[in-house]
């Protein structure tokens, strides 16, 4: 599945409005759905979007993606040898998120993530399991997990040339961070405060609990 998105026309105004070839699969309240050695590159908004659906994915690779890599809302979703490269935010506004879920249940069994513009994977709610994560190079947390049900990361895990945080989790339960080797983690300066004081701070985290 091609779409129009390349790292030379990413920042160009054309995209940031709606545009043809906005999403390369999209799912909506599907039982079982199998994806086999399936490539998404050039979307100028979201490789896969998986809406209340059971999605069974090996061999995914997406890139080249204006926005969102894969979007997860509620189902519960497995992934085998996932790769998402070259997610980028353009010139939107909205932070670019490789891997975003919102209240799904969902699992990836080597995962390699390369080159976002920003975030890495964001996960909201449910339920989070990965083996063998290989983050490399993007603008903010590789992972960052809130309102977790269970939070499993295990196998073999390495997080390379981030900023702010490698992995950054949040008012989770039942968190298991096994074998994690993070480095390079860059500085991030955020706005922090409340009541009316406000400050820059300037943070790089490996791991945030």
């Amino acid at each position: 599945v091609r779409g129009p998105i390349s790292a030379e026309n990413a920042n160009d105004p054309e995209w940031i409005d709606g545009v043809d070839d906005s999403i390369g699969i999209s799912l909506s309240e599907v039982g079982t759905a199998t994806l086999s050695n399936v490539q998404v590159d050039g979307m100028a908004w979201a490789g896969v979007v998986s809406d209340d659906s059971g999605l069974q994915a090996e061999g995914l690779s997406i890139r080249n993606t204006l926005g969102y890599g894969v979007i997860l809302q509620g189902g519960t979703s497995g992934f085998t040898a996932l790769e998402i490269a070259d997610t980028y935010q353009g010139l939107r506004g909205a932070p670019s998120i490789a891997f975003a879920a919102r209240d799904a249940v969902w699992s990836a069994d080597g995962f390699t993530l390369e080159r976002s513009e920003r975030y890495g994977i964001v996960s909201q709610a449910g339920s989070v399991t990965i083996d063998d994560l290989t983050a490399q190079t993007g603008g903010d947390a590789a992972l960052w997990v809130g309102g977790a049900n269970t939070l499993q990361l295990g196998g073999e895990n390495t997080i390379d040339d981030m900023r702010f945080a490698g992995a950054v989790v949040v008012d989770s339960q039942a968190v298991d961070i096994r074998n994690l080797v993070v480095s390079n983690i860059g500085l991030s300066t955020r706005n922090i405060g409340a009541g009316g004081l406000f400050a820059m701070l300037a943070l790089g985290d490996g791991v945030h609990l």
